[in-house]
C-alpha cells in the first residue's frame, strides 16, 4: 500500500498506549462509522446548498435544472433530445413535459428545432447563454473534486471510488425497493 505523504491522522482513530491506531475495537469501528456517515451527509449538504445556489443563479425549479443538467449532457455526446426522452429521464408525463419546456423556452433557457430526422417532432438545445452559466458552475465544481481527489494516494482514490461505488448501488437498491419497482 501507498504510503500516505502530507496527510494528518483522521480525527476519528482511536490510539493505544504506543500511539498505534487499536485495530478491532467495537467503540473505534462505531465512531469510525459514525463519522463516515457525518462526512457522507456534509457532502450531501454541501451538494443541495450548490444546487439551490445553481437553481437561484439560472431562476429555475429543481426539475427546471434537472432538465437543463440532462440537455446539456446528452448534446455534448452530439446527440438530439426530444420531448419524449426528456419525460423519460425526468420520470414525468407528456403534458407536463410540455409544461416545463413552455416555461424554458419562455425564460430563455431552451431552444425547440425541428427534428432532423423527423419533421413532425422536434429536438431540445440550451440556449448559449444558459449553457455559458451552467459550464461555468460545473467547471468550478469539477475543478473542485480533481482538487481534492489529486491529494489522495492512488490507493485512497481506489478506496474511496469503490466505497462510493457501493453506497450508491445500496441507495439506488433501495430507492427501487421503496418505489415499488423491486
Amino acid at each position: 500500500m501507498e504510503e500516505r505523504a502530507n496527510h494528518e491522522t483522521p480525527p476519528f482513530a482511536a490510539l493505544g498506549e504506543a500511539g498505534l491506531e487499536v485495530p478491532g475495537d467495537p467503540a473505534t469501528e462505531a465512531h469510525e462509522i459514525a463519522e463516515v456517515t457525518r462526512a457522507l451527509e456534509r457532502l450531501r449538504e454541501a451538494e443541495r446548498g450548490l444546487a439551490l445556489a445553481s437553481r437561484a443563479a439560472l431562476g429555475v425549479n429543481s426539475t427546471e435544472l434537472r432538465a437543463l443538467q440532462y440537455v446539456v449532457a446528452v448534446r455534448q455526446r452530439e446527440e438530439l433530445v426530444t420531448p419524449s426522452d426528456l419525460a423519460a429521464r425526468l420520470r414525468i408525463s407528456a403534458a407536463s413535459t410540455t409544461k416545463l419546456l413552455n416555461r424554458l423556452e419562455l425564460n430563455g433557457h431552451i431552444i425547440r428545432g425541428v427534428h432532423p430526422r423527423d419533421r413532425r417532432a422536434f429536438s431540445i438545445d440550451v440556449t448559449p447563454a444558459t449553457q455559458a452559466r451552467m459550464q461555468r458552475a460545473i467547471g468550478r465544481q469539477n475543478a473542485r473534486r480533481m482538487t481534492a481527489a489529486e491529494g489522495l494516494s492512488r490507493d485512497e482514490r481506489l478506496v474511496v471510488a469503490g466505497f462510493l461505488n457501493r453506497v450508491s448501488r445500496e441507495i439506488s437498491g433501495d430507492s427501487e425497493t421503496l418505489s415499488g419497482s423491486r
